[in-house]
Order: C-alpha cells, then sequence, then structure tokens
C-alpha cells in the first residue's frame, strides 16, 4: 500500500539509495518504537554556584538581622536557669564601693573571688562577668533582671534588656551571627542543591524514573539536607559559639575575634568547638526534617493544585513560564510550615546547645544528654522546650525569609 512504500522510500533515501538489510530495518523498528527514560540534561539549567551562594547568604543576612533581638531573648530565657542558680543563691547585693561584694550570710568577699562566684555569662575572668568591663550599677542591674527573666514572658524580657542594655543590646552577637551565616548558607543550601540534584539523577537511571518521580522520593531531600548541614554546623561551629557568649553578655568591649583568641587561649583550639555536639544533633534532625516538609508541602500544594492561580501548577498546565511571585508564594508557605515542624521537633536539642555554649569555663562539663537529663531532673519534660515559643516566633519566619530569598535570588542572579 502507499504507507508501506513511503516507509521503504524513506528507508532507501537515508541509505543512500540501497535497500538496508532486513535485520537493519528490524533493529531500527525496535529502537524507534522503544520509549526512553527521561534524559537528565533536558532539566532548566541550574544557576551557576556563585549566585546560588550569594542568594543564600543575603537571605540568611536579612534573616538575622531582622530577628536577632529575637534570638537573643531567646538565649536570655534558655541560659536564664544557669544565671539564677549561680548568683542569684549567691550574691545578696553589691557594696557601693568597687572592691567588695556581700553573701546572703553576710560575708564580705574581695573583688578577686568576684569571678569564681559569678560565673554565668562568658566575660571576664574564669569565664564570670568582670566588674573592670561596665559601672557596677550596671552589673547589679544585669543579674537582677537576669535572675528573673524566664519569667518575665518574651516582652518582658524585651523590655528588660531595653532598659539596661539600650537598644544595641538587642543586636547583641550579631557581628558573630553574621560571620557565620555567610559561609554556613552558602555552603549548606549549594551543598543540598548539588546532592539534591545528583540523588535525583541517580534514580532515574537506576530505576528507569521520571524526574516528578524521582522528586517524591523521601530519602532524596533526608539524605541531603542532613550532610548538608553536618558539613556546614562542623565548618561555622566556633563562630556559632561565640555568637551565643556575646548574646548572652553584657558590659564587655570585645570583638568576636577577640573573644575567640580569649576561648583558644583558655581552652585550647578544642574550647572553640565546645557544644558541637549538641548543634549536630540539632541541626542535621532539624535540617532533614525541614526539607522533607518542604518538599512534602510543595508536592502536596503542586498536586490538589490548593493555590489556584498562585499556584505553579496553574501555569505548568497551560504551557506557561511560572511567573517569580508564584514561585516566592509556594517558597514561602512550605518553608514556614516546615520551620514550625522542624523547631517543634529539635528545640530540646537546640536547648541543650545554647546551655552548654553559654556555660563558663568553671563550670563542670556535661555531655548532651547529662545536660538533658538535669533538665529533666530539675523541671520535668517541659523545661527541655524553654525558650520554644520564642524560637517559633524566629525561626519559622526566618525560615520563610531565607528559602524565600534564596529562591528569588537562584531567578534573577542566574549564571553570574
Amino acid at each position: 500500500n502507499d504507507d508501506t512504500q513511503s516507509t521503504t522510500t524513506r528507508q532507501i533515501c537515508c541509505f543512500g539509495g540501497r535497500r538496508p538489510p532486513t535485520y537493519f530495518a528490524i533493529c531500527i523498528g525496535r529502537i524507534m518504537s522503544t520509549p526512553l527514560p527521561p534524559a537528565p540534561h533536558n532539566r532548566p539549567q541550574q544557576p551557576s554556584i556563585l549566585s546560588r551562594a550569594i542568594s543564600g547568604s543575603l537571605g540568611s543576612a536579612l534573616y538575622l538581622t531582622v530577628l536577632n533581638p529575637l534570638e537573643v531573648v531567646k538565649v536570655r530565657q534558655q541560659t536564664s536557669s544557669l544565671t539564677s542558680s549561680s548568683t542569684s543563691a549567691n550574691v545578696k547585693a553589691f557594696h557601693r564601693g568597687r572592691n567588695v561584694i556581700f553573701l546572703k550570710n553576710g560575708l564580705a568577699l574581695p573583688k578577686a573571688a568576684f569571678p569564681c562566684l559569678l560565673c554565668p555569662g562568658p566575660g571576664g575572668a574564669g569565664g564570670g562577668t568582670s566588674v573592670n568591663h561596665s559601672p557596677l550599677t550596671k552589673i547589679s542591674a544585669r543579674f537582677l533582671e537576669t535572675a528573673s527573666m524566664k519569667s518575665r514572658g518574651i516582652l518582658g524580657t524585651l523590655r528588660s534588656i531595653l532598659r539596661t542594655e539600650g537598644v544595641s543590646g538587642l543586636w547583641a552577637g550579631l557581628s558573630p551571627a553574621l560571620a557565620a551565616a555567610v559561609p554556613n548558607t552558602a555552603i549548606y543550601f549549594t551543598m543540598y542543591d548539588e546532592l539534591s540534584i545528583k540523588l535525583r539523577d541517580t534514580h532515574m537511571k537506576r530505576f528507569s524514573a521520571s524526574e516528578d518521580q524521582a522528586r517524591r522520593q523521601i530519602y532524596i531531600p533526608l539524605l541531603a539536607a542532613s550532610a548538608a548541614r553536618f558539613v556546614s554546623s562542623v565548618a561555622t561551629a566556633p563562630l556559632e559559639l561565640i555568637k551565643i557568649r556575646q548574646a548572652n553578655s553584657i558590659g564587655h568591649e570585645r570583638t568576636f575575634i577577640e573573644d575567640m583568641r580569649l576561648v583558644a587561649r583558655e581552652k585550647g583550639p578544642a574550647g572553640l568547638f565546645r557544644g558541637v555536639g549538641s548543634t549536630i544533633l540539632r541541626d542535621v534532625p532539624f535540617s532533614a526534617v525541614l526539607f522533607l516538609t518542604i518538599e512534602t508541602i510543595k508536592t502536596s500544594l503542586h498536586d490538589m493544585n490548593a493555590l489556584g492561580a498562585r499556584g505553579a501548577r496553574f501555569y505548568e498546565d497551560r504551557g506557561l513560564q511560572v511567573p517569580a511571585q508564584v514561585q516566592l508564594t509556594e517558597a514561602l508557605v512550605s518553608a514556614f510550615g516546615g520551620g514550625v515542624v522542624a523547631v517543634l521537633a529539635t528545640t530540646p536539642f537546640d536547648l541543650v546547645k545554647t546551655i552548654q555554649q553559654a556555660r563558663s569555663s568553671c563550670s563542670p562539663r556535661l555531655s548532651t544528654f547529662g545536660v538533658m537529663h538535669n533538665i529533666i531532673r530539675k523541671e520535668g519534660i517541659p523545661g527541655l522546650y524553654r525558650g520554644n515559643c520564642i524560637r517559633l516566633l524566629k525561626v519559622a519566619p526566618g525560615c520563610a525569609i531565607t528559602i524565600g530569598t534564596y529562591e528569588l535570588g537562584k531567578r534573577f542572579l542566574g549564571e553570574i
């Protein structure tokens, strides 16, 4: 018939006017009729590593600058038990002079004994807060305020910090936080993206799966986020330590570099990694839960078309390019939801990390689970969630800000 004749004509033309062998025709027919698995290189080109690093760093810097007051409140609330147990129990009042303090039993001690008695903060010799760094009245106000910090609530703690330290007290520890955030986020987000792409490609090749099927695999965000966060947390642990020390201290004028030198001189290089175990126990599960929840929410929003005209599926079904504001909306919704779930899952480890890093050099060293045991013994299970409300207020919108800025930055910075 006409179809067979036209097919034969095309085959002869393809072979330079010669009729192809029968087995050639059979092989060509089988190859053309076999569906090919989707090729990974057909995926839209990914932004450069530099643009992703810049986008993540900008998002993290914006988040830290805006929400740093809540971080300071969280640290003060979580370390209030250290201050109240070691300060209020021992010190009744300060003498009007600079060289004598009075204990509750009426005993007067010289200033030389002061650092050993007052060890809640990282300032001063021996880890205590030294009177040489600020006026005596300010030091007295600091300890009287901090002793009841836990019972003041968020607004009460903010008012207390403003009254005793001024506006600058709300941004204590911001410099080391920013210094830690830039490399941390650059490593974290870039490594997560790269590992996710590699794992999806491997899954697609091994199981002949589509890209959509690969994106629905639970193990991919879990493995990629855990590995990326582990590397970034260890790499920036010293900067995180100094951030906590400065957020929990008052009255000293040391920069975070000077604080780092002080810790290294007192405890050696290993002292810069104090609390890194609890940091990993907090950050690795946090990131795994965060990105698993983000991917799950994104998939659910897409499948149910929950956002309607504000969702990506509305444009994909019509063959249109997804606008930037739609990508931003999905990123904000999924990141906020992921942040809430991740905070609830990891607050106990965040509490332990903060206590370990704020504990002074003269305090006994306890393991992560040793600190947890002490908290449960004194305060019960609810004690492990001290500072949880303030952390929710800080981290959930912080995740939305960081990831939203990251997604927008990747789109607009492109291939720089």
